[in-house]
């Protein structure tokens, strides 16, 4: 794991698509390969972060509905491949019920790919 220190750490800023505040964090790991921390106050929050990247993944999750984010097995896959993916968010930031009930937000262009 290769750490990054962020000039901007402690900045406040904004949700870019729920408006939720954010506060840059001190570092992030450049390996990570999903939901990587932001270097700057823009970006999406973690729950916001997560919407997004179940979209990226739209066609292996097809059939999944908003409300199957609450099935058990779904949170611990997820989790399992959060960590193979080395990604900076921890599972236990995922509030699941702010990813159901902001599902239909609009995302920023195609999510395709790993943040740069």
């Amino acid at each position: 794991m290769k750490i990054e220190v962020i000039d901007l750490a402690g900045a406040e800023g904004a949700c870019e698509r729920c408006n939720v505040p954010l506060r840059v964090a001190g570092g992030r790991n450049v390996e990570a390969r999903m939901l990587r921390l932001a270097k700057t106050q823009k970006g999406y929050c973690i729950d916001c972060a997560v919407r997004a990247w179940f979209d990226c993944m739209r066609d292996t999750f097809r059939d999944l509905r908003p409300e199957d984010l609450r099935l058990p097995h779904v949170q611990q896959q997820t989790a399992l491949v959060m960590k193979a993916a080395g990604a900076d968010a921890r599972p236990e930031e995922i509030t699941w019920e702010r990813v159901i009930a902001n599902w239909d937000l609009p995302l920023r262009g195609a999510q395709r790919g790993p943040a740069r």
